[in-house]
């Protein structure tokens, strides 16, 4: 993990992610969240692979496997691209990167 011995300015943080929220379309409690991360004085630490994240399949009303239930790991991807994106974030406030292009990429693979 990162350790950053300077704090992020509160007000820089909140306009970044206002301005990359915009430009991606986020959620506002998404946004609340890429925030507290960016706040943060360590890079966000990467998701347990050990936690089974619950699926939205058939049992939740979603598409699903009608033949067989999906594996509770299955999200992990996606839990892993939230991940990157909060680690993008807190990184692109420290180097001055602009939320617009940020926004941009497509993927956050590091």
């Amino acid at each position: 993990m990162t350790v950053v011995p300077v704090e992020a300015d509160e007000d820089y943080v909140n306009d970044f992610v206002q301005d990359y929220s915009d430009a991606k379309r986020l959620a506002p409690s998404r946004s609340q969240e890429l925030a507290e991360k960016a706040l943060s004085t360590e890079q966000p630490a990467p998701p347990d692979e050990d936690v089974s994240y619950p699926v939205w399949g058939v049992e939740h009303g979603g598409p699903g496997l009608a033949h067989d239930p999906a594996p509770q790991n299955l999200c992990c991807p996606c839990v892993n691209d939230l991940w990157r994106e909060e680690v993008a974030v807190w990184k692109a406030v420290r180097d001055g990167t602009p939320a617009e292009e940020l926004a941009t990429k497509k993927s956050f693979k590091q």
